[in-house]
């Protein structure tokens, strides 16, 4: 994994594997990624994991986004949970399975 914009590409694609819309509604629970450019590789599979588990749940209500430093990231890859009327949760150094367990826990 070279850069953001090709973790970007590997997002974009799979958002058009399984029909993934991202126009985000103030509804919508938003989950934010956030990573620098050191943790491309580590947040790859947990942004895969996350639209595979939308999916797979149909959640369609569920957004992802992710936000690139250039500076290091304390904790990542840090994934934000932001659902209409409750406080935002975040996790740190999360992975495909914590991944699993966040998209679980959403209603």
């Amino acid at each position: 994994m070279k850069s953001s914009a090709e973790l970007e590409a590997i997002r974009e694609k799979l958002k058009v594997e399984i029909g993934y819309s991202c126009a985000i509604d103030e509804n919508d629970t938003k989950v934010v990624v956030r990573m620098s450019d050191d943790g491309l590789a580590a947040t790859r599979e947990v942004v895969k994991t996350l639209m595979e588990e939308i999916e797979k749940r149909n959640l369609a209500h569920v957004k992802v986004t992710q936000l690139g430093s250039t500076t290091k990231v304390d904790g990542e890859p840090v994934v934000e949970v932001m659902a209409p009327g409750k406080e935002k949760v975040a996790y740190k150094n999360v992975n495909a399975a914590k991944a699993r367990e966040i998209i679980a826990a959403i209603k």
